[in-house]
């Protein structure tokens, strides 16, 4: 072969090896890719206890978790169902690592979760907060946030206390233990 047909079916290697690459996102199978959240739990010495995986066929992050007053746990995060934009992620598993219910819609990934003395679940994402009962329902009480908003706590009088920015400005607000902006 001359060098000039070497150096062809050398590009036509690489191009045919780099159509692959980028077909082969396209043709698994949905739900056949994608990062899933991974929960375990070790005692004190370091004994692996359980082990679950979070999967809701996309790709899967979290952003935060939380230990619950009945000793299961709260995760929150971003959901990307598959080819599909972003969405949030609120999870509760129980104290055994089994799913209790799961949250998930459009709208900014979960940056922060917090659990009120009431056992109301209040997800922070980026411009909003989002109010979930014990069970994981989502109530009617949606919070929108101008700024961008970035942690939320339990205070000691069973409400909620939310921080971010506004601008260069530092953003808090709370809520009493009935959600009542204070």
């Amino acid at each position: 072969m001359k060098p000039t047909a070497y150096r062809w079916n050398g590009i036509l290697a690489t191009a045919l090896c780099l159509l692959a690459v980028l077909a082969a996102g396209c043709l698994v199978p949905e739900y056949g890719v994608g990062r899933d959240i991974m929960v375990f739990k070790v005692d004190a010495g370091g004994t692996e206890q359980w082990q679950t995986v979070i999967d809701t066929g996309g790709d899967d992050i979290a952003t935060s978790m939380i230990q619950t007053a009945d000793g299961g746990f709260l995760i929150g995060g971003d959901v990307r169902p598959w080819r599909e934009d972003q969405s949030y992620g609120v999870f509760k598993i129980d104290g055994n690592g089994s799913a209790v219910w799961n949250a998930t819609g459009r709208g900014d990934p979960v940056v922060a979760v917090a659990e009120t003395a009431g056992g109301t679940v209040v997800a922070v994402g980026k411009s909003g907060v989002l109010l979930l009962n014990p069970a994981g329902n989502i109530l009617d009480g949606d919070v929108e946030a101008d700024g961008t908003l970035q942690s939320v706590l339990e205070t000691a009088d069973g409400g909620v206390v939310v921080a971010g920015t506004d601008g260069g400005d530092l953003l808090v607000f709370k809520r009493d233990r009935n959600l009542t902006e204070e």
